[in-house]
């Protein structure tokens, strides 16, 4: 498995590739505006023509903006253009306000946990 992390102060970002190709990243800390310079270069290179499906933890984020969620939005399309499946891990209920506030959280594959998040993009695969 390979690992990349980004970060400062109480903001990071954590890709890795497991065995299986698929793409985990986990952010921790609030996506708002000074969060999205580091995470948005992240995302933008995901999927990456490797990767089998992708996987975003945002377990440990208590806060996303709607630009945040923007970003989300067009991982998405790239992911569907690729043919590759895309899991969201959202714990808190603020997040997952806020992409029900945008009306968009019935385009995702939201789950609760690590677990069934990768069973949902190996299902999708």
């Amino acid at each position: 498995m390979e690992t990349l992390v980004r970060g400062r102060g109480m903001f990071s970002i954590t890709v890795a590739h497991t065995s299986t190709g698929c793409a985990l990243v986990t952010v921790v800390g609030e996506i708002d505006a000074g969060s999205m310079i580091e995470l948005g270069p992240e995302l933008e290179r995901l999927p990456d023509g490797v990767s089998t499906a992708v996987v975003v933890d945002l377990s440990r984020v208590p806060y996303c903006s709607c630009s945040g969620v923007g970003m989300f939005v067009e991982l998405l399309s790239r992911t569907r253009h690729d043919g590759v499946p895309l899991a969201l891990v959202i714990g808190t209920h603020a997040v997952r306000r806020a992409f029900e506030v945008l009306d968009v959280s019935r385009l995702f594959a939201i789950r609760d946990d690590h677990t069934s998040a990768l069973s949902a993009v190996r299902m999708a695969a």
